[in-house]
């Protein structure tokens, strides 16, 4: 997994290069901090918000958190996530 910082500089690139071409390009982030694979967070859900607010602040329209373990996270996540505009 990349780290937050990695993650939202790759973000920014693909914006950066898409909006430079003129490209309306939609670019769905995601992060597998639940999934606790090939890394284990003290808080999962404080992480994926952390990494997804990242990713949205360097360009991404749709962010998908991966395999949220109930609706209550759920909730969370959209209180804290920007999402669509409109």
């Amino acid at each position: 997994m990349r780290s937050v910082a990695e993650h939202a500089d790759y973000i920014g690139a693909l914006r950066a290069a898409a909006d430079q071409a003129g490209v309306d390009l939609v670019i769905n982030a995601r992060t597998d901090a639940f999934l606790q694979k090939t890394q284990v967070f003290d808080d999962p859900l404080a992480e994926a918000i952390v990494r997804l607010e990242a990713c949205e602040a360097a360009g991404a329209r749709c962010v998908y958190p991966v395999r949220v373990p109930d609706a209550d996270a759920l909730r969370t996540l959209l209180a804290e996530l920007a999402g669509p505009s409109t």
